[in-house]
């Protein structure tokens, strides 16, 4: 928990005391009390963001708040190392620390009484010495601790300034300061000049507020509703500070306005210094500032809050997303899918009357009635970019409140339709109950309503309005439109309901471009498909890039040694390792097996041709780039292959995923040499060392020339390029790897010492299609041998011809 304090301006101390009081004796009421050991907002990673947890995290209830406390961390050495947490709350971080590292002494302060005592609890069989005191004053000498570490109470503290000056005083020259709190934007310079006159030298600097609201969205909405019980006065003085979705701390956070960061500093040899008076003063007034930030979004946000519980559309944004969910479901359905999209979009599920927070309220029984009713919420936002999307009941709202706009001159971007037929077509009475029969009996037929309610008279009873009102909506609305904006449409393939051709049938309501996608499952596939239904729209938003501000790519930089656009023959498109380039991939153009193939290697900024250019370092954006040219420059109608070795099979599996996300879908993923997304690379990592170390790495992997290796100034050349290649991999992990709907063939030589066998079972993970493997024999490069080329480019060629 952060900032706990009912009245933060006139005495923080005092009121972060009695608030943390009362919520320990909340959460004992509720039966919480033995399990929640963290009081902190947890972190889940998000695509396209770089994680810097060393330490190994658990699974359960505190994974998440273990995984913050990692994250704070990072690489800090902790063994044999004098440990202090200031604010520790109930002791999960030492406890957490003393599990997974050998410190020598872990210390921990914190102001309130109930939590030390619940921290000398937990903490009994490590020697914890934990005390009740200030952080403004803190009892340690100086120079006593080797890390410090300070987790979302500083905002509370009365004198900031004051804090940071005793962290640097009970620190040893040398030794760690992880900080992690909130901060409005426009703290973050004098904080971090604070700190640099106090003697502290940054380490890492990291806005983690995608994270932190990834952890939030995922919190069982449960807990609220017990503490709610167990002390409703409490959780409605300080239930902004939950950060739950649709809070107004939530919503300045999601906006920008306020952020999480993650700051790990080391101090300075010398005496501590003293802070810029202004900057001193303007710290001090950092929880006036929160205060005035959470009631502007509270009064702008109170209208709007009941329809947007995951947070409403913002004029800021990129582009809105509003959701609207299949029929009896809420906007819960779509939670956690904002953590797979990139941060300009802001993704706004649509909570109707009748379910969830909203079970009181009538529910609508017309389609044209919801969409008046929501109309004027979209008001302050419908001169930006909107997109609307729908699952089976909601695609019909997503259908007629894009007709409305455009009445009111705004046409949406895009319009993303899945498991419901084209709007001109009756929906069929046999989801409604027969006569006689309950709601259980039509809900049971449909499927994807848990038994439990539907065995339960009481909940049943409590939907019956909805279930009423969402089905009369469904048949009662007919259109034959057109609209202006183009339509995703996606099918369910084994959907008993709605067969893909109705799903298609949505192409004659669009006067603009329409594509059909399908995946697997049933009606109600997006409950296991969000987050590649999340990237489907990220891609499609991203697809139209033609424009006077962003051109698409040139692709003769990028595909040199393919002059022409391939037409009406297979492709292969080829991805270099770290430190390679296109040449590498030159003797497979003359290769016979290959004649009727168009080989096209792909040629990276910052090498070969492209030497002029600044390497790049960023996975997300580059794969993106490359899906838009590979979209545009290749003949879709023919199979296409993706061929990647070491790094290039990373970058060929995040291509892929992103090509899929515009129904454009690879014949086959060849992943050669490169261990699965699931498989952190081990560190040190390379792109983390010393020129001379980096060198010596690339002698021992092999693929690079010796005499180039022992050529001073061309290596020197060579270097940022070959940094940026390693920065590309060596973060990366995917725990839960997204799964392509192309088969992958999955390539390692039997004596490579880079890759280990185990290292490649993931890639089974990575697909939704069967994954074969080959072990031919060599090393890391074993494609360096004329003979290994030969077999595998049969193969390759074989594997093309079975797809046409």
């Amino acid at each position: 928990m952060t900032d706990i304090a009912p009245d933060p301006v006139s005495d923080p101390a005092s009121g972060s005391r009695d608030a943390y009081t009362r919520l320990d004796r909340a959460l004992a009421a509720a039966g919480l009390a033995e399990g929640a050991h963290f009081l902190n907002w947890g972190y889940r990673p998000v695509p396209g963001e770089t994680d810097a947890a060393v330490l190994p995290v658990g699974s359960g209830a505190n994974a998440d708040g273990e995984r913050l406390v990692a994250e704070l961390l990072g690489p800090t050495p902790l063994d044999r190392r004098r440990v202090l947490d200031i604010g520790c709350g109930r002791g999960g971080a030492l406890a957490f620390l003393a599990a997974r590292a050998r410190p020598l002494t872990l210390a921990g302060i914190d102001l309130s009484p109930d939590n030390v005592a619940r921290a000398r609890g937990a903490l009994a069989p490590f020697g914890a010495r934990l005390q009740i005191a200030d952080a403004c004053a803190l009892p340690q000498a100086d120079a006593s601790q080797d890390v410090v570490l300070n987790l979302e109470s500083s905002g509370a503290y009365a004198d900031l300034p004051a804090f940071l000056r005793h962290v640097a005083r009970v620190l040893r020259p040398g030794g760690i300061f992880a900080y992690g709190d909130l901060w409005p934007a426009q703290d973050e310079a004098p904080l971090r000049r604070t700190l640099d006159r106090l003697g502290f030298t940054e380490i890492a600097v990291r806005d983690v507020t995608r994270q932190v609201l990834a952890a939030r969205a995922a919190a069982p909405a449960g807990v609220m509703e017990r503490l709610s019980r167990a002390d409703p006065e409490l959780v409605a003085a300080i239930g902004d500070y939950f950060a739950l979705p649709g809070s107004p701390l939530w919503e300045q956070m999601a906006a920008g306005r306020i952020r999480y960061g993650l700051l790990r500093l080391r101090r300075r040899e010398g005496a501590v210094g003293s802070p810029d008076p202004d900057d001193a003063a303007h710290l001090r007034d950092r929880p006036r500032r929160m205060s005035g930030l959470l009631a502007e979004a509270g009064a702008a946000g109170q209208a709007s809050r009941a329809w947007f519980p995951f947070g409403a559309p913002d004029a800021d944004a990129a582009v809105n997303v509003l959701a609207f969910p299949f029929a009896a479901g809420g906007a819960s359905v779509f939670r956690g899918w904002d953590a797979h999209l990139p941060a300009g979009i802001r993704f706004c599920p649509v909570q109707l009357p009748g379910r969830e927070h909203r079970v009181g309220e009538p529910a609508f029984r017309s389609v044209e009635a919801a969409v008046e009713a929501l109309l004027p919420l979209l008001a302050p936002v419908r001169h930006r970019p909107l997109a609307l999307l729908g699952w089976s009941l909601g695609c019909k709202l997503a259908f007629a409140l894009a007709l409305r706009l455009e009445e009111t001159g705004t046409v949406p971007r895009l319009l993303v339709l899945g498991a419901c037929p084209s709007p001109e077509r009756p929906t069929s009475g046999a989801s409604l109950p027969r006569p006689g029969e309950s709601w259980a009996e039509p809900l049971r037929r449909l499927g994807g309503t848990d038994e439990a309610i539907l065995g339960h008279d009481g909940m049943l009873g409590t939907l019956r309005e909805c279930l009423e009102g969402d089905f009369a909506m469904a048949t009662g609305y007919r259109s034959e439109a057109v609209i202006a904006a183009p339509i995703l449409a996606v099918a369910a393939e084994a959907d008993p309901l709605v067969p893909v051709e109705a799903v298609a049938a949505w192409k004659a309501r669009t006067g603009a471009g329409f594509v059909l996608h399908t995946l697997p499952g049933g009606h109600f596939a997006l409950r296991n498909s969000g987050p590649a239904l999340a990237r489907l729209l990220a891609d499609r938003l991203a697809a139209p890039i033609a424009s006077p501000e962003r051109p698409a790519p040139d692709p003769r930089p990028w595909l040199p040694f393919t002059p022409e656009p391939p037409r009406g023959r297979p492709q292969m498109v080829c991805f270099h390792h770290a430190g390679g380039n296109a040449g590498f991939f030159r003797p497979w153009l003359d290769m016979p097996a290959l004649a009727d193939i168009a080989v096209c290697p792909v040629e990276l900024p910052g090498r070969g041709s492209r030497f002029g250019e600044p390497p790049r370092a960023d996975l997300s954006g580059l794969s993106h780039d490359l899906s838009a040219l590979l979209a545009e420059q290749l003949d879709w109608s023919r199979p296409v292959l993706l061929f990647g070795h070491s790094l290039g099979a990373l970058i060929a599996y995040e291509t892929a995923l992103r090509l899929e996300g515009r129904a454009l879908i690879p014949c086959h993923l060849v992943a050669s040499a490169q261990r699965a997304p699931d498989v952190p690379t081990p560190k040190p990592w390379r792109h983390d060392r010393e020129d001379a170390a980096l060198l010596a790495e690339l002698a021992r992997i092999g693929g690079t020339d010796a005499a180039v290796l022992r050529h001073r100034e061309l290596m020197a050349l060579m270097l940022p390029a070959i940094r940026a290649d390693f920065a590309l991999t060596d973060p990366y992990h995917s725990p839960h790897p997204a799964r392509l709907a192309c088969p992958i063939l999955a390539i390692r030589g039997r004596a490579d010492a880079e890759i280990g066998e185990a290292d490649m079972a993931g890639w089974d993970a990575a697909t939704q299609a069967a994954c074969t493997r080959w072990e031919p024999e060599g090393d890391h490069f074993y494609l360096a041998d004329p003979a290994t080329r030969s077999a595998l480019a049969e193969r390759l060629a074989r594997l093309v011809r079975a797809d046409s």
